[in-house]
């Protein structure tokens, strides 16, 4: 009777360890668990700040090519002002050889007017 009660509580005892082991496996599996949901949403993070990388770095494509194009703007607008200011300055030169080849004239008119007076007055 003794053994038999004594075989009883042994195996209540390895039925509590039983127990006491399936519900710490239980936890660590919980455990494992949580770890491989954190792990998927780290991921998942990355992958975001991934994406968010790509996306700042097309960006500053973007603005170095519009930085460009301004520069190319900026340099066509200042080689026009250039063009420009050459022009006005050949316009400049040929309005005063005009005025110069007038006075000229004017000058040669008068020469002329003298020379018929005096032609006539003789």
């Amino acid at each position: 009777l003794q053994l038999t009660a004594a075989a009883e509580e042994r195996a209540k005892t390895a039925e509590r360890r039983a127990t006491i082991a399936e519900e710490r496996a239980n936890i660590v599996n919980m455990n494992s668990n949580t770890a491989e949901k954190r792990a998927v949403i780290a991921e998942a993070r990355a992958g975001v700040a991934e994406t968010r990388a790509s996306v700042a770095e097309e960006r500053i494509k973007v603005a170095e090519m519009e930085t460009i194009t301004a520069e190319k703007r900026m340099t066509d607008a200042s080689t026009m002002v250039t063009t420009f200011k050459e022009r006005t300055r050949k316009a400049e030169d040929a309005v005063k050889l005009l005025q110069e080849s007038a006075r000229m004239s004017d000058i040669r008119i008068a020469e002329l007017v003298q020379t018929n007076a005096a032609l006539e007055g003789r």
